[in-house]
């Protein structure tokens, strides 16, 4: 004999049970997983623009430190090049400057076209000159007679001592 009143109901409920869980299988992953998604790739969004823009910060930073690489390998020696090329008298928009009378007679010094009491003579005019210009004030002035006094009397010590007659001066 057959149950047929308890099983039904029974066998309903377990199909109805397997249909809702189905269902629910299905209809929630469907329903609710498009909202995580969402949810998640806002949540992920500030991260992800954070890193993008790290990432751009250290690809120019790269770039800059190998242009600087690049500029300094080939621009120092080409500048170096040119700064020697350039007369010590040149100013910065090409134009000659005009040479100080002090440098003009330093150089003739050093050269050996004057001897060191005609230099020194040749000096305290232009000083006294400057001075009187009003171009340098009493320190200055005094400061560099002190030191072509202190340059004679080195050059006198060096001098050497002896009694023979330079050929000019036996004439």
């Amino acid at each position: 004999m057959k149950r047929k009143g308890r099983s039904r109901p029974l066998r309903r409920f377990v199909w109805r049970a397997v249909v809702a869980v189905i269902l629910l299988g299905v209809v929630i992953p469907a329903v609710i997983g498009p909202v995580i998604g969402v949810v998640a790739g806002l949540i992920a969004l500030p991260f992800v623009a954070v890193i993008a823009v790290l990432a751009l910060v250290v690809l120019l930073l790269g770039l800059a430190i190998a242009g600087a690489v690049a500029a300094g390998m080939i621009g120092l020696p080409a500048w170096l090049i040119w700064r020697a090329s350039r007369s010590k008298h040149e100013s910065r928009d090409g134009q000659r400057t005009a040479e100080l009378p002090e440098d003009g007679l330093k150089r003739r010094y050093l050269a050996g076209n004057l001897t060191h009491t005609e230099y020194r003579d040749e000096m305290l005019a232009i000083l006294t000159g400057q001075f009187a210009r009003g171009e340098i004030d009493v320190n200055d002035y005094e400061a560099e007679v002190e030191h072509l006094i202190r340059a004679s009397q080195n050059a006198d010590r060096r001098r050497p001592r002896s009694r023979a007659v330079h050929p000019d001066e036996a004439r």
